[in-house]
């Protein structure tokens, strides 16, 4: 800390203010700052779980395994994979999980392996719903053909729309917690944590809702909505179609 006190009586110091003297005071603070933090990081580096810099983020350290009791499976296990089985490899660009170099290094010690990329496809089913040549090309590997096509480019994401959550009540919200029935099978709920409420359909993953106005709800996290009228609710999807369902 002793630097930046340093720094910070220069800043009381009298006199007319000098732009050029606060910028280079600005400049020796970002510098102390970077060094500190650099310091900080070799210390933690030490004693860190993730002792190796260049393991992906989220990605579990083997070093760790005997603090919770899980064997090491050992350096055959993590040695690169060999084989001649013929395999149809599948990323997409905007994949922050599993990335296209990751499947390329696969395919070098695979020589039967097919690489399909998807341009501008993520992660789980998108990647695999988002086009029918990624069918096409699926069932063609299948019947033993080569890849006619390396990589297939998608629609441009649509990204959702900017929301100002509205100011709403405790009391507000409050008045829409209950039960709503869609059908004879179907029910959803409404429930709330806080001061946000939450949708669940049939005991499904609870949905957090935003409220524009009293009345009307945005779905975080995905397109469409909720709106409350008396003694109803109707769900949007993001498709535009609405569902209705009658509270209980």
């Amino acid at each position: 800390m002793r630097p930046f006190v340093d720094i910070a009586s220069k800043l009381k110091s009298p006199g007319r203010v000098n732009r050029r003297r606060i910028c280079m005071l600005l400049a020796s603070i970002t510098a102390k700052v970077v060094r500190c933090r650099g310091q900080l990081v070799r210390g933690l580096i030490r004693t860190s779980v993730r002792p190796s810099a260049d393991r992906p983020l989220g990605e579990p350290s083997y070093a760790t395994a005997g603090t919770v009791n899980v064997p090491d499976a050992g350096e055959g296990f993590r040695a690169p994979l060999r084989s001649n089985v013929p395999a149809l490899l599948i990323s997409g660009t905007l994949d922050g999980r599993t990335r296209p170099r990751q499947a390329e290094e696969f395919r070098m010690t695979m020589p039967n392996a097919e690489h399909l990329v998807l341009i501008g496809a993520g992660h789980s089913d998108p990647l695999f719903l988002s086009s029918p040549k990624i069918l096409e090309a699926m069932k063609a590997f299948l019947r033993g053909e080569r890849l006619r096509e390396r990589y297939i480019e998608l629609p441009r994401p649509e990204f959702l729309p900017l929301h100002e959550v509205a100011q709403v009540s405790d009391a507000v919200l409050q008045r829409y917690v209950g039960t709503y029935r869609v059908d004879e099978k179907t029910t959803r709920k409404v429930v709330k944590a806080g001061n946000v409420l939450y949708t669940i359909r049939d005991g499904g993953q609870p949905l957090a809702i935003r409220p524009l106005s009293e009345t009307e709800f945005f779905f975080e996290m995905r397109g469409g909505g909720v709106r409350f009228e008396p003694g109803a609710m109707v769900v949007r999807q993001a498709d535009g179609t609405e569902q209705r369902a009658v509270k209980q």
